[in-house]
C-alpha cells in the first residue's frame, strides 16, 4: 500500500494542478508572481556612457574610477568631473589632455590623454560624461550631460587639434 500511495503522490505532484512549489500566498500561480516581481530597468543612455567609460577610459581610470599611479589621475571625487557645469570635462573628452594637472590635492604630470572628440559623436561624449559625474558607485550626484551641451562645445572649440592643458581649462568657464 505504501508504494502505491508515494506513487500516486509523485502523479499528483506531476500533473495535479501546475502547482509550483516557488509560489505561495498571496500569488495564485507563477505567472502572477513574475507581474508583481520588481524589474531592474536600465536607462539605455546610462548604459552606454558605462559601456564606452568600460572600454575605452577605464584601463586607465579603472573600474573604480580612483585612476593609476604614473599613469591617469582618479576621476572619482576630482574636482575637475565634480565642477558645477560640464564645460571642462566635455573639453577634455573631446581633445584630450596633457602636461601637469593637480587632481584632489595631487600633482600628475599627463604624458597625454586620447581625444575622443574625432572617435565620439555628441550623444557618446554625452553618454560618457553622464556616466563619470552622475556614478553614485564613486559619491558622484552631478545631472545628466545632453548631446546638445557637447555639440555646443564641440562647435565653440572648432578645429581644435591640440590637447588642453590645465592651464587652459581652468581659464573656461565651469558651466
Amino acid at each position: 500500500g505504501g508504494v502505491l500511495c508515494v506513487g500516486g503522490t509523485m502523479h499528483l505532484d506531476r500533473q495535479g494542478g501546475n502547482f509550483s512549489a516557488g509560489v505561495y500566498k498571496p500569488y495564485l500561480n507563477a505567472d502572477d508572481l513574475t507581474n508583481y516581481r520588481p524589474v531592474r530597468v536600465v536607462d539605455p543612455f546610462w548604459a552606454k556612457g558605462a559601456a564606452t567609460f568600460g572600454t575605452f577610459c577605464l584601463p586607465c581610470h579603472q573600474k573604480t574610477g580612483l585612476g593609476a599611479p604614473s599613469v591617469a589621475p582618479p576621476l572619482a571625487g576630482s574636482e575637475w568631473v565634480l565642477d558645477e557645469g560640464p564645460n571642462r570635462i566635455i573639453r577634455i573628452v573631446l581633445n584630450g589632455l596633457r602636461g601637469p594637472i593637480t587632481v584632489k590635492g595631487t600633482d600628475w604630470n599627463m604624458d597625454s590623454m586620447a581625444a575622443w572628440g574625432p572617435v565620439f559623436d555628441d550623444e557618446t561624449v554625452a553618454a560618457v560624461v553622464t556616466y563619470i559625474r552622475g556614478n553614485k558607485n564613486w559619491g558622484h550626484t552631478m545631472p545628466a550631460v545632453t548631446k546638445e551641451e557637447v555639440a555646443a562645445i564641440r562647435k565653440s572649440v572648432g578645429g581644435r587639434e591640440s590637447q588642453w592643458t590645465s592651464a587652459e581649462l581652468k581659464a573656461v568657464p565651469a558651466k
